[in-house]
């Protein structure tokens, strides 16, 4: 059901203060699925003169908010009056009956001349349904209804939405795949519908997207206040771009590293996990150290962040640091028992054991190794240290991707011998269960995504894919 059929129902409600009530939510709930980053508040008014319908305003900017007024007037000559009286305040303006536009009057032209010179987006219920429906085939579809919602302006009909999308669609196209004339062509069709603020951000995305799969800084054809992937830029698709295309992060990650995804000062930027997902192969750390907290009691499941010197993942009982160094961690380590003989056995039974550190119930040490990689359940030696009583394991030496991983058990920490670095897929799939027991599935999961995202992302082009589809670097 469209938001017109909506809107139409609930004015057919006999009692007027339930009327409001169900029109106001059908709007709301609309303009939450144009952007679900806004928060949407009631005024408790309705159709009023100058105290709007609506406050919007957004959690992650803090200095921006947008009045939305509701009208059941839709003709010209009363919003003339929206556009005169309103427009310093930026203000949307929906017309709850659409928009009414004649292409044979003259007084229209005028109407719409004013609407675009002014800061007031005077829009209709179709047009709020092209931003919703926005094709999952439009690239970076999800960028232009939140710029429309924070920064559209002039007259926004339904058949303006639906050339909006066509131009941002082939806008975000033409940047990914290097067009220069597409990206010139639509880029007037959206900064006429968008303020400064919002076309600037799209432009400067576009820059970036460009830029991040390979493309010519200098072949570009709009002028951008950013300049492609460093930092800021970095920071900007961290908190800006959509989450849902792994082949774009991939593109981006092609010279991140993780300390310069650490040095960014960002905390928990929205798109941190799509980048991860993508790029686990790619960041390289040297240390990992795991510290046990308390058990979470919502359902979602593990989160990720820059937190403690580190990249940071946590999970349902846990939390797990990766850093280049062991020094850039500024978290205390645990202090735990070891494992005993059994528990041992079990995280080991799959891996390549090098060395084994044992500490006897009268606390003597013994560090056993071998120069051919042994199995710790028939081992001779640790066989028979292992049944003394009060034995404990401290630590072990595995052997991952041909280099040395030493895990400690008493700090619950994994660390590269030597210089020895570690992709973040594997100290996720090796050190991390090796420290601590993945008990909770949605752990699991989190882990097995990474992998198979990494999996589909970084696999070259094979025979028959399509030789003129852009690949991911």
């Amino acid at each position: 059901m469209s938001l017109q059929s909506e809107i139409f129902d609930g004015l057919d409600i006999p009692n007027w203060d339930e009327s409001i009530t169900a029109v106001k939510l059908v709007v709301a709930n609309a303009l939450h699925r144009v952007d679900p980053s806004t928060s949407i508040k009631d005024t408790g008014y309705f159709n009023h003169s100058f105290v709007p319908d609506f406050l919007l305003t957004w959690p992650r900017d803090a200095d921006w908010s947008r009045d939305v007024y509701l009208r059941l007037d839709s003709s010209n000559a009363f919003l003339s009056g929206d556009l005169q009286y309103l427009s310093g305040d930026r203000p949307v303006v929906l017309g709850l009956t659409g928009l009414e536009q004649s292409p044979d009057d003259d007084s229209s032209d005028a109407f719409q001349v004013a609407a675009r010179d002014s800061q007031v987006m005077l829009t209709e219920p179709g047009a709020v349904d092209q931003f919703v429906e926005i094709s999952p085939s439009v690239e970076f579809g999800q960028v232009l209804p939140a710029a429309v919602m924070k920064g559209g302006r002039g007259l926004v009909t339904e058949h303006a939405a639906a050339g909006l999308t066509v131009a941002a669609g082939e806008f975000f196209s033409g940047a990914r795949t290097h067009d220069s004339n597409a990206v010139a062509a639509a880029a007037p069709e959206i900064g006429e519908h968008l303020d400064t603020r919002q076309t600037d951000r799209l432009m400067n995305f576009g820059r970036i997207v460009w830029e991040a799969t390979g493309g010519d800084p200098s072949q570009f054809p709009i002028p951008t206040a950013l300049s492609g992937v460093d930092d800021t830029g970095l920071r900007f698709l961290l908190d800006e771009a959509p989450s849902d295309d792994p082949e774009f992060w991939r593109s981006v990650g092609r010279l991140v590293t993780l300390e310069r995804l650490l040095s960014l000062g960002v905390r928990e930027p929205p798109n941190l996990v799509a980048f991860l997902h993508a790029n686990a192969d790619r960041l390289l750390a040297r240390y990992l150290l795991v510290k046990a907290s308390q058990a979470r009691l919502d359902e979602a499941g593990p989160t990720w962040g820059m937190d403690g010197g580190g990249l940071a993942m946590h999970g349902s009982d846990f939390k797990a640091y990766v850093a280049p160094r062991r020094e850039d961690i500024t978290v205390t380590p645990d202090e735990a028992r070891g494992l005993d003989i059994l528990t041992f056995r079990e995280r080991t039974n799959r891996e390549q054991v090098e060395t084994v550190t044992v500490v006897a119930g009268d606390r003597r040490t013994v560090t056993i190794s071998s120069e051919d990689i042994f199995d710790p359940s028939t081992d001779v030696v640790l066989n028979s240290v292992g049944d003394l009583p009060g034995t404990i394991i401290e630590g072990v030496g595995l052997i991952v991707g041909g280099k040395h991983l030493e895990c400690d058990f008493v700090s619950r920490a994994a660390s590269g011998h030597t210089n020895a670095q570690f992709d973040l897929v594997s100290l996720l799939e090796r050190g991390l269960p090796m420290l601590w027991p993945l008990s909770d599935s949605r752990d699991i999961d989190e882990v097995r995504k990474i992998r198979q995202t990494v999996a589909t992302v970084s696999q070259p082009p094979r025979l028959f894919d399509d030789l003129d589809s852009p690949q991911p670097n």
